[in-house]
């Protein structure tokens, strides 16, 4: 890894957890959207190390993209 990864990845951490606190007021079904795609948002951090990041949200908005690319096979 290379250094800026944990840094990276503690920016990206602070905003899953804000998006996680704000799903836990949804209902169940809309809840469990947002934990996939924050799933899949989070196994692309690592990518980063090759990467500058410049928003940590970049990640999310990412994740998001492929979450919807694998759902409309």
């Amino acid at each position: 890894m290379g250094r800026t990864t944990p840094s990276t990845r503690m920016a990206v951490e602070e905003e899953i957890n804000k998006l996680l606190k704000i799903a836990n007021y949804m209902d169940y079904e809309d809840k469990d959207k947002v934990k996939e795609i924050i799933k899949e948002a989070y196994s692309l951090i690592s990518y980063y190390q090759f990467e500058g990041l410049y928003d940590p949200l970049e990640p999310i908005i990412l994740g998001l993209m492929v979450y919807l690319a694998k759902r409309c096979k």
